[in-house]
């Protein structure tokens, strides 16, 4: 759970080294529209 205007730090590792790495994010928001939750995809480029 993230609390609201915080931030949260992720630390992404795997077993092999990758140029992109797809993240994708479910906002559970019931008071705006319940039962409706926005998706945001994530496609970040790793720097080498």
């Amino acid at each position: 759970m993230v609390e609201l205007q915080s931030t949260k730090t992720l630390l992404v590792t795997t077993l092999q080294r990758l140029d992109t790495v797809e993240l994708k994010f479910e906002f559970l928001n019931r008071i705006l529209a319940p039962n409706k939750y926005p998706i945001i995809d994530y496609t970040l480029a790793i720097e080498k």
